[in-house]
């Protein structure tokens, strides 16, 4: 399904999209840039070309960023600065908006009209966005006319359209970017291309989990297919059920009535967990996506780089997407699995809201 403008707003509104002007003087500007089914976005200011002295390129030879940089030339270049782009010639930009989709939306960059009448194409692929995609979108900018066109930075030079998707990723885009390393993801300027025959041969660690991920979802397909779930119970309501994976609940208070209704196979097949019932504002909820973010990066600036820690940030991942599903309860008993690896971390960078969850958990 494909968002109209009133969709848009409304994602905007509610943060689950993210659209942001880095150079004062051009915010982003929503009610102007809105169109009935689409967002304008404009051209960054950082330009690449490939050098003239450039005969060819071997892929073999761009496996790191560093390398295809010997071939480039990057521009950094003011609002009135001219782009000439020549005949059949490529031009290397980015989106000036920098952009944070939320893993229920999928995107697409398209040409405007107006730019595509003077013989211009914004990209020669790439144009898809993944769910979750956080970063500078590229462009790749192709004169198709027999004379040289000549452009400006921050003029709008393409258009964004959204998509709802079904449902949120098994792993999104910042989790799978964070396991497999992927260096486009969060970028402020977007980087050059890096390509590997052996992009899918890679055997690490931080593959084999996100392999684990996609496999114990498959396994709980299965499970919840054939009816074979886990039981919880309800204890307000008495209803016991076949539950989603990671939905394992059962109250450890009983009354006489729950007892008579469940008798001697009470807490068969059940796995118990006490909760605090911890309910946060709206407010709190907006400091508490911050913070995590704060922590995932503090781990990530971690010297060991070690198992524990890709886990840590991979739980903290899934209690952020937990959040901006409305999953609040979901994501506290993230937070409580982890609080003791974590709890260090908050109290030094002082995370407020995530260190009361914690504590509250934990005890700690």
């Amino acid at each position: 399904m494909q968002l109209c403008d009133r969709d848009i707003f409304r994602a905007i509104s509610e943060g689950e999209l993210v659209l942001a002007g880095t150079t004062e003087g051009f915010p982003f500007n929503a009610e102007k840039q809105v169109q009935p089914a689409s967002i304008d976005l404009r051209l960054g200011n950082r330009i690449v070309k490939f050098k003239k002295t450039t005969e060819y390129i071997d892929i073999n030879d761009i496996k790191e960023t560093s390398d295809i940089e010997k071939y480039l030339d990057v521009q950094f270049l003011s609002e009135n600065d001219k782009i000439e782009i020549g005949p059949n010639e490529i031009v290397f930009g980015q989106i000036y908006e920098l952009m944070d989709v939320g893993n229920n939306f999928s995107a697409r960059v398209v040409g405007r009209s107006r730019v595509a009448r003077l013989g211009l194409s914004v990209h020669c692929t790439g144009s898809f966005i993944n769910p979750g995609f956080c970063g500078a979108m590229p462009l790749q900018i192709y004169n198709h006319n027999k004379f040289p066109i000549i452009i400006y930075p921050y003029i709008p030079i393409c258009q964004l359209i959204l998509y709802k998707t079904t449902g949120p990723p098994v792993v999104d885009y910042q989790k799978r970017s964070h396991l497999l390393a992927n260096p486009y993801y969060g970028e402020e300027n977007a980087s050059s291309s890096i390509l590997t025959r052996d992009e899918y041969q890679n055997d690490s660690m931080m593959s084999r989990k996100m392999g684990r991920l996609i496999q114990d979802h498959l396994d709980q397909f299965k499970k919840d297919k054939n009816g074979k779930g886990d039981i919880y119970v309800n204890a307000d309501t008495l209803i016991y059920q076949n539950m989603p994976h990671g939905s394992h609940i059962m109250r450890d208070q009983y009354n006489a009535q729950q007892v008579g209704t469940l008798g001697a196979s009470s807490g068969k097949k059940a796995k118990i967990t006490q909760s605090m019932n911890i309910t946060l504002s709206d407010n709190d909820v907006k400091s508490l996506m911050l913070e995590l973010d704060k922590i995932i990066k503090e781990l990530r600036r971690s010297k060991e780089g070690n198992e524990e820690d890709a886990i840590a940030i991979g739980k903290l991942l899934e209690a952020k997407q937990e959040i901006q599903n409305g999953n609040q309860s979901k994501a506290i008993t993230i937070l409580k699995n982890i609080g003791s690896k974590v709890a260090g971390i908050v109290k030094t960078i002082g995370c407020a809201v995530a260190a009361s969850v914690i504590s509250a958990q934990i005890g700690v």
